[in-house]
């Protein structure tokens, strides 16, 4: 978090959706993740669109658009490139830009705001509030 705030990505709203991604889903099932991927290409190309990975579970459908992958098979380079936290904090300030309150975040990235994740960014936001970085 700290290498974020130091490379200018100071924006807690998108902090703290990639805190609390990346706390529910831990870096070895993200991994897991990354192996399914290149299965799920081969078997059904449309439906590797859907597949959040990386820090910030953010699907690939948005990683497409925001990096003009010319398709989704997998390589290293977009593996690479998922697994980077300065990217990861970059498509998804871009996935929540317009949005200025934690419901509205949790509605763009989750798409729809649950109680549950709305108070845990919530938390999240508060306690980034309290830190000096």
């Amino acid at each position: 978090m700290e290498r974020l705030k130091h490379s200018g990505r100071t924006d807690n709203g998108v902090l703290s959706v990639l805190l609390v991604e990346s706390f529910f889903r831990p870096r070895n099932e993200q991994l897991l993740e990354m192996l399914a991927w290149p299965v799920v290409w081969l078997m059904n190309p449309a439906r590797a669109g859907t597949l959040s990975l990386g820090p910030g579970q953010i699907q690939l459908r948005h990683w497409r658009e925001a990096e003009s992958w010319a398709s989704l098979m997998p390589s290293v380079a977009k593996i690479r490139k998922l697994l980077s936290w300065e990217a990861t904090f970059d498509v998804a300030e871009r996935l929540l830009a317009g949005t200025s309150t934690t419901q509205q975040r949790a509605a763009v990235y989750r798409g729809e705001a649950r109680s549950y994740h709305v108070s845990c960014l919530r938390y999240v936001e508060s306690w980034l509030r309290t830190l000096e970085l």
